[in-house]
């Protein structure tokens, strides 16, 4: 035990000076709680603190990491500006790419890597901008409106800029890569959850004949658009899984397969389901190319585990072991009449579409199949949402025609250049996991579009910038260290 006289001995830290500043910090709390509502406290709160993080890591690189939990776990929030809904995901793109030019500008590097991939998708851009000014000047759409669908399937290109040239170094590649894994097992989990939670059944198809407790959507705002995100995400895991040399990160990747497949099951999403069973597939047959029996049998063995479960996932097992009788469901069959109207309004303007910003409405409001044809009108003001068409390319071909139509041909054509040239690199099974993710989200966008959800969009781009990233960065020799030095920032 210390003495008496050792205890006496101990000063006191606070003198009055800190005695003071406490008092008037607490005086000052006092203020802003009678003068400011709760959201704005906590605004001006986030700005302190975002500011003091500023203050210690004031180059882009250090926050880039956070961008996925920013995207994907706290991105879904839809705000009110003016005539405008972004979602948070929408607002930290927009402040992280100015963040992202000005810090170039002021360090005086280069703004991004030059390469075809982002020639291609560049030209993309101005020939969907051609698309844009066809609709507000030769169809008369409201301007706003134009724009914001207009911009939809690019809303976050900027990421094809800046991954390049952030992550132009091995080392700040896998520590992106690993904080995707983590986040992806997060997203997995978050549906994995809210199917557990859920105490009722699901009653929009429990009259055609499906029990369940209901479709999950975890961090996003549909279930689809979730099933979307986890496309792109577990085959990127799955090569990871076997790129990975550390034990913990292996397990870390696997666990984002496993988690990540079952939440795609509580989706209860059939193009989900099919589209990431291709991925998968893709990326197992590039791994054991030289022994094809063990992904058959992987793949085999996951079929029959889907099997065995089918009375828990008939509404997706139903439509693949019994498609002609799926045939005749409402929502398949809506989808079969809607189609069929878009391709009949293809034809009435092929080359420049209806116009983007086009507000839609429907014959009647009755569930007479004939009925569910959408037609669209000029829009002479603020619409909040404009539909998807429940297909990306047929959306792109009613609103934009060819224009648009060959914009995202264009994209697509990038994204098979700037996966060669990755290849060539020798970046391998990574790449091909990218390239997997990226076949089955287009694949699922032939009879959905879910890349017009912010969310959903944010993950597609990532996974285009992380193969531009891969192309402009050669493969290292030990796997860690870099050949050639990057821009700093």
């Amino acid at each position: 035990m210390a003495s008496s006289e050792t205890v006496m001995d101990i000063k006191c830290r606070f003198t009055w000076k800190t005695v003071l500043v406490a008092m008037l910090l607490l005086v000052f709390a006092w203020f802003l709680r009678g003068m400011f509502t709760v959201n704005q406290r906590l605004a001006l709160l986030g700005f302190t603190l975002a500011t003091m993080a500023f203050l210690v890591f004031p180059r882009p690189v250090t926050w880039l990491y956070v961008l996925p939990f920013g995207f994907f776990v706290l991105g879904g929030r839809v705000f009110e500006i003016g005539e405008f809904f972004p979602t948070s995901a929408t607002l930290i793109i927009i402040l992280f790419t100015i963040f992202y030019l000005l810090d170039r500008i002021v360090w005086n590097e280069r703004l991004f890597v030059p390469s075809k991939m982002l020639m291609l998708i560049g030209l993309a851009i101005v020939i969907q901008a051609v698309s844009l000014a066809v609709s507000i000047h030769v169809h008369g759409q409201y301007p706003l409106n134009a724009f914001r669908d207009a911009i939809s399937v690019y809303q976050f290109s900027p990421l094809l800029v800046i991954l390049p040239v952030l992550l132009c170094r091995p080392d700040r590649m896998d520590s992106f890569l690993r904080v995707l894994v983590f986040v992806i097992v997060l997203v997995a989990l978050s549906g994995i959850f809210e199917y557990h939670s859920i105490g009722s059944f699901e009653r929009t198809d429990m009259g055609i004949g499906y029990v369940y407790k209901g479709r999950v959507s975890g961090f996003f705002r549909h279930p689809n658009v979730l099933a979307a995100f986890l496309e792109l995400g577990v085959p990127l895991s799955l090569a990871l899984f076997f790129r990975e040399r550390k034990v913990g990160w292996k397990l870390l990747a696997m666990a984002a397969v496993l988690l990540g497949i079952l939440s795609v099951l509580y989706t209860f999403s059939r193009g989900g389901l099919l589209f990431l069973f291709i991925g998968l597939a893709m990326t197992l047959f590039w791994r054991f190319r030289r022994k094809l029996l063990i992904p058959v049998l992987l793949l085999v063995l996951f079929v029959l585990v889907l099997l065995a479960t089918s009375d828990v996932f008939e509404r997706q097992m139903g439509f693949f072991t019994d498609p002609m009788g799926s045939l005749t469901e409402p929502t398949i069959l809506h989808r079969f009449i809607t189609y069929r109207g878009f391709i009949h309004q293809i034809m009435e303007s092929p080359v420049t579409g209806v116009g983007w910003g086009a507000r839609e409405f429907f014959w009647g409001r009755t569930m007479i199949y004939s009925f569910w044809e959408v037609r669209h009108a000029v829009s002479h003001k603020t619409l909040k949402i404009f539909g998807g068409l429940n297909s990306m390319f047929l959306n792109q071909a009613v609103k934009g025609g060819i224009i648009s139509l060959s914009a995202v041909f264009l994209v697509i054509t990038a994204i098979i250049v700037g996966t060669v040239k990755a290849m060539r690199r020798g970046h391998g099974i990574i790449v091909v996991g990218l390239a997997a993710g990226l076949v089955g989200f287009y694949g699922h966008q032939v009879v959905g579009n879910q890349i017009q959800w912010q969310m959903a969009n944010a993950a597609y781009w990532v996974s285009i910038g992380l193969v531009a990233a891969f192309g402009a960065m050669r493969a290292p020799l030990d796997g860690r260290t870099p050949l050639r030095d990057g821009p700093g920032g």
